[in-house]
C-alpha cells in the first residue's frame, strides 16, 4: 500500500489503493494468528508449571479467575503467562496490516514509518514521577485485606512485572489504538468524523474486553482509551499511548505488590471499585496524557 504520511495517524490506511475489505481480513487473520500464537504459549506455559509444581497444582483452588492465582505463590508464573499471552497481539497486528492492508510494520506504530524511541523514552520518564505520587496517595486509600505472598515470591513477581508487563501494555495499546483505530479509520473520509468513530469504538473495545460491568471500573478504562487515542492523534504515533499505559501498569503492580494488594489491582467480572478510585485514576489519567504531550513538545507530528 502507498501510504500518505500527511494523513493523520487513524486515517492513514486510505491511501490511493485503498479498499473497504482490506479490514475486514486483517481482523480474521489477527484472529487466526492470535489464537495460534496464544495457544502455542499456553501450552509452554502449561507445561513449564508442570515440570516446577507437579501435583501440588491440583490443589490450588481455582474459582473462574486469576484472583486466588494471583495472591499466592504462582503470582509470578500466573502472571507471566498472562504478560506473555497477551503479548501475542504485537505480532499478530503488525502481521496482520502487513497481509491485508499491505503496510509495513513501522506505519502500523506511527506516521513516520516507525516507533520513535527517543519519543518513547521522554515520555516515560515524564510520566515516572506522576505515577510514583499516584502510588503514595494510593499508600493512603482504603483496603481490603492483603495478599499473603512471601518475600521471595514478591521479588520474582516484580521482575515478572519489569521484564514482561511493558510488553503486555505495549500490546494493548497496539491492538486498541493501532490496529483497530487504523482499521476503522479507513473507512472515514473525513478526519474529524474518523477520529470520533475510532475513539468511541477504541473505549468500547478497550473496557470492554476486561469484563467488568462496573459503571465506577468501566469508566477509567474508557477514559484511558480516551486519553490515548487522542494522544496518538496529536502525535501521529503509539508513543504516547504506549507510555501512558506502561508507566500505569509497571509502576501500579510494583506500588501494589509492596502495600500487599496486587491481586486487588486486576479486573474481572465481578470486580468493584469505590469511586473515589475511580475519580482519582480518571484524574490521573488526563494528567498523564497532558504531561505526555507535554514532554512530546513540538518536535514531533502534530496536527490540529
Amino acid at each position: 500500500m502507498v501510504v500518505d504520511p500527511t494523513l493523520p495517524y487513524h486515517q492513514l490506511f486510505r491511501g490511493p489503493d485503498r479498499r473497504w475489505w482490506r479490514a475486514l481480513v486483517g481482523a480474521v487473520v489477527l484472529v487466526g494468528l492470535t489464537l495460534l500464537i496464544a495457544l502455542a504459549l499456553f501450552l509452554a506455559a502449561g507445561l513449564a508449571l508442570l515440570i516446577a509444581f507437579g501435583d501440588r497444582l491440583t490443589a490450588i483452588p481455582f474459582d473462574g479467575d486469576l484472583t486466588g492465582l494471583l495472591a499466592g505463590t504462582l503470582a509470578p508464573w500466573t502472571l507471566l503467562a498472562t504478560n506473555l499471552t497477551l503479548a501475542t497481539f504485537i505480532p499478530a497486528a503488525l502481521l496482520a496490516n502487513l497481509i491485508a492492508q499491505r503496510c509495513g510494520f513501522g506505519y502500523s506504530l506511527g506516521v513516520t514509518g516507525r516507533l520513535r524511541w527517543g519519543l518513547l523514552g521522554r515520555m516515560l520518564l515524564w510520566l515516572a514521577p506522576l505515577y510514583l505520587a499516584a502510588g503514595a496517595v494510593e499508600a493512603f486509600l482504603p483496603k481490603a485485606a492483603r495478599d499473603a505472598m512471601p518475600p521471595a515470591t514478591v521479588v520474582l513477581t516484580v521482575l515478572v512485572v519489569l521484564t514482561t508487563t511493558p510488553l503486555q501494555s505495549a500490546a494493548e495499546e497496539i491492538l486498541f489504538r493501532g490496529w483497530l483505530v487504523q482499521n476503522v479509520g479507513s473507512w472515514f473520509a473525513n478526519r474529524w468524523l474518523g477520529l470520533a468513530a475510532t475513539t468511541l469504538v477504541s473505549a468500547v473495545a478497550f473496557a470492554a474486553a476486561h469484563g467488568s460491568v462496573d459503571p465506577a471500573t468501566v469508566i477509567p478504562l474508557a477514559a484511558m482509551a480516551i486519553v490515548a487515542c487522542w494522544v496518538t492523534y496529536r502525535t501521529g504515533g503509539l508513543e504516547g499511548a504506549i507510555a501512558i499505559h506502561v508507566s500505569n501498569n509497571v509502576i501500579g503492580m510494583v506500588v501494589s505488590l509492596e502495600l500487599g494488594t496486587f491481586s486487588q489491582g486486576f479486573i474481572s467480572d465481578d470486580t468493584v471499585t469505590p469511586w473515589l478510585s475511580s475519580l482519582l485514576w480518571v484524574a490521573l489519567t488526563l494528567t498523564a496524557g497532558a504531561v505526555a504531550l507535554k514532554a512530546a513538545g513540538k518536535r514531533v507530528f502534530a496536527l490540529g
